[in-house]
């Protein structure tokens, strides 16, 4: 295939452009973030080399990690009843990640933060409050994965040891997209982030309790919402109970109105029968008897009568 000749370059144009993929390469990492121009600048929290004066709750710590037998690669893994700040390191490592601890605690509760006990039954563990919301981290030592010589099944081919290199997590989902993790590189160390550490644990609980107002008031709004929707579902009951009602209502009076014709019009028949019976036994325009049976049969007919003519028995009464 020919390749098309380039177009000529037009006048005042550039003849070299520099194509840089770094750029647009950049991302966060939990283990190494680059450096960004216009990052804000943070406090300067120094670690002292030495545990002398330790905070009393790495104190603690620190005599919880030296009672405990280390575990598989060499790791020092507190049970959660004796686990008093989740701290996760190997034998022999103790002493950097609790100065760490022991500058970041200061610091925090220099800056208004409180450590309080978790109200669960039989554990030590501290908790972090800030303005009242809990903010969860954790401090641990990396592992470094390396492939096995030989192996049988799939999970035994790697070989994970201790790398020395310390990992702070804070584990929160608010705020989005913020910076939650920060580890042990060729540029720095944790000891360097500290400042910076505190102010987005600072910001987490800030996003953290903006959140839950803000679904607090979701809350109360869907709460506000139903309780809408049940007086309405019940105004909307109570209307049709009254139409129902109303309809047995008219049903009912339309059975009594075909009842009271049809008992009228037998009224009118059995009045024809008595003038009728009356009259025959009547001789000779005679008066009856009044202690005849014709008279008392003549009363006793037009009483039940008038006990089936209905403008007799429903005068006066509301339907």
């Amino acid at each position: 295939m020919e390749r098309p000749a380039l177009p000529a370059v037009e006048e005042g144009a550039a003849a070299e452009a520099t194509i840089d993929p770094e750029p647009h390469r950049r991302r966060r990492d939990d283990s190494c973030e680059e450096a960004e121009t216009g990052m804000p600048m943070y406090d300067v929290v120094p670690v002292l080399e030495t545990l002398h004066r330790a905070h009393p709750i790495v104190s603690r710590v620190r005599r919880s990690l030296e009672a405990e037998k280390p575990g598989k690669g060499g790791f020092i893994e507190l049970p959660y009843v004796r686990r008093i700040l989740n701290v996760s390191v190997s034998r022999g490592q103790e002493n950097r990640p609790l100065r760490f601890m022991d500058a970041m605690v200061k610091a925090l509760e220099h800056r208004g933060a409180t450590f309080v006990r978790l109200e669960q039954k039989d554990t030590e563990l501290m908790g972090l409050r800030i303005g009242g919301e809990p903010v969860v981290f954790e401090l641990s030592e990396l592992l470094e994965r390396r492939e096995g010589d030989s192996w049988i099944w799939w999970w035994e081919r790697w070989n994970c040891a201790v790398s020395g290199r310390l990992q702070f997590r804070i584990l929160a989902t608010e705020p989005k997209g913020a910076r939650r993790s920060w580890s042990d590189c060729t540029r720095y160390q944790l000891e360097h982030k500290v400042g910076e550490i505190i102010h987005w644990i600072f910001v987490t609980a800030e996003s953290t309790k903006r959140a839950r107002l803000a679904q607090e008031e979701r809350g109360r709004q869907r709460e506000a919402e139903q309780k809408r929707k049940e007086e309405e579902r019940r105004r909307k009951e109570d209307a049709r109970r009254r139409e129902e009602q109303k309809l047995r209502i008219e049903e009912r009076n339309r059975e009594r109105l075909e009842e009271s014709a049809r008992a009228w019009v037998e009224a009118r028949r059995l009045r024809r029968f008595i003038r009728a019976c009356e009259m025959s036994f009547r001789r000779d325009d005679e008066p009856l008897p009044a202690r005849g049976w014709q008279r008392r049969w003549l009363d006793w007919v037009r009483k039940h009568t008038d006990r089936l003519d209905p403008k007799r028995t429903t005068v006066g009464v509301p339907l």
